[in-house]
């Protein structure tokens, strides 16, 4: 008799055994019943009803081709279930004609948008699709499509004017001319229509197009009336496409940016204005300020004068040749002067010159022109022997202009090759400068000058100091 412990040590194997034989039924039947699995191919979704187990089993089944550039996700030998999808991409070769430049790409996307992403190509507001000449939305799908043609183009605006109506029309194409732009928009134009600019003209986009019917105008010019075909929303407008523009001054009546008059008829005004400018200069002043730094006569000049313009306009109006006004508008200043700033030195030092009469101390030197004179070679009819200060004309007395004579009278002066001198006397320089002398002699010594030197103002130095 068996103990109870082994019997049961005998039955384990045939229980696992027994288990083994279930479960591989189990799978048998699994494998061969029918199921559906998704297949999505380029972005479509279907559903397949198959027994196959593997990927590239059901996509033989259904007769669902691949290449070797094509994604297939899962893989071949992936075991298919319901709840995984078999999706496939096949690589498209798509050509883009991107405004007149062109490019060749592949790419597995299926919607339109995503295919122009992947060539790094992104849309914009004014950019138009066209598939095949055929204008698309991004958004649209063309998966199951292996070669493919874009064209990309902007849209254009222009605003077209007929007969004074304005409307902003567009088109999504390329337009060289006028006449190309008007041809895409579909604007229909009749054969007594002028456009402006013309046909030929080049496009640009924004631009304004004016389409005109002709209209029959009366245009009197003094006096005289021609019938001209007119073309405008203004009488500016229509005299101008007639080959009548005013121009300047011109007016008419109606006036220039009127509409056109319903009976047509219109008067151009041939305005002439004439101005005359009657013109002299301002001269200029110059403000000169004292410095301690610089020695006396050291003058310069830190900024320069300009001078000024005034005068008197006087116009003069025509129409039609005859003359309506004739005005004289008062004298104003038209550019003011502009004064000059100097400085003048006012430190004195005095130095010591060597003469034939020994060394003399003075405390100016001026370059002067010096001329000379005598009783009888005053340049008057007779002799005259008196001066302005009472002396009598001899050697030692030297005359300067009344401008100097007022600030100097009675100095000391020595001027080489003449001799220590006293000015006392007053005379009229022959070049208005203020720089001259004049040397007196008696008639017996009487020396003529005529030529520059130097004057020089001897010690001791005045209170006021001119």
């Amino acid at each position: 008799m068996m103990k109870p412990g082994k019997k049961s040590r005998r039955l384990i194997p045939l229980l696992y055994a027994g288990m083994l034989l279930i479960t591989c039924g189990f799978l048998l039947f699994r494998l061969n019943t029918p199921r559906r699995v998704m297949v999505v191919e380029n972005g479509t979704a279907r559903w397949i009803e198959t027994a196959r187990i593997r990927v590239d089993s059901i996509l033989r089944e259904a007769r669902i081709e691949l290449r070797v550039e094509d994604h297939l996700f899962p893989n071949k030998a992936y075991w298919a279930s319901e709840s995984v999808p078999i999706r496939i991409n096949q690589q498209k070769r798509v050509t883009l004609d991107d405004r007149g430049e062109w490019s060749v790409f592949a790419t597995h996307e299926n919607l339109v948008g995503n295919m122009l992403l992947d060539a790094g190509r992104k849309l914009y507001p004014d950019d138009r699709l066209f598939w095949n000449n055929i204008m698309i939305e991004p958004s649209m799908g063309l998966g199951n499509f292996r070669i493919l043609q874009f064209q990309i183009r902007a849209v254009h605006q222009f605003k077209l004017i007929t007969d004074g109506t304005s409307e902003t029309l567009s088109f999504a194409d390329t337009a060289g001319t006028v006449k190309e732009a008007l041809r895409l928009a579909k604007v229909d134009i009749a054969p007594q229509q002028r456009i402006t600019p013309p046909n030929s003209s080049p496009f640009e986009d924004g631009m304004v197009i004016k389409l005109f019917t002709p209209r029959p105008l009366a245009v009197s010019i003094a006096g005289r009336e021609t019938v001209v075909d007119g073309y405008g929303s203004t009488v500016g407008e229509a005299l101008m496409n007639a080959g009548l523009p005013l121009s300047g001054w011109d007016k008419s009546v109606p006036a220039e940016d009127a509409p056109l008059p319903a009976d047509g008829r219109i008067e151009i005004i041939h305005v002439q204005q004439q101005t005359n400018l009657k013109l002299q200069s301002v001269p200029f002043k110059t403000q000169w300020n004292p410095d301690d730094s610089r020695t006396l006569d050291d003058n310069q000049i830190q900024s320069s004068g300009r001078n000024g313009i005034q005068g008197t306009v006087q116009q003069v109006r025509f129409e039609n040749g005859v003359q309506l006004v004739d005005e004289t508008l008062p004298e104003r200043v038209f550019v003011s002067p502009t004064n000059a700033v100097g400085t003048y030195g006012t430190r004195v030092e005095t130095q010591t010159i060597q003469t034939a009469d020994g060394p003399l101390e003075y405390w100016r030197a001026i370059p002067v022109y010096a001329t000379s004179y005598s009783p009888c070679r005053s340049g008057v009819p007779q002799c005259v022997n008196g001066t302005a200060s009472g002396m009598k004309v001899d050697i030692g007395v030297i005359a300067v202009d009344r401008a100097w004579y007022g600030l100097t009278a009675g100095m000391r002066v020595y001027v080489p090759d003449y001799g220590i001198a006293t000015i006392g006397d007053t005379g009229r320089s022959a070049t208005a400068d203020h720089r001259w002398i004049d040397l007196a002699y008696n008639d017996e010594n009487f020396v003529p000058w005529s030529r520059n030197t130097t004057l020089y103002f001897l010690t001791p130095i005045p209170a006021d100091i001119p």
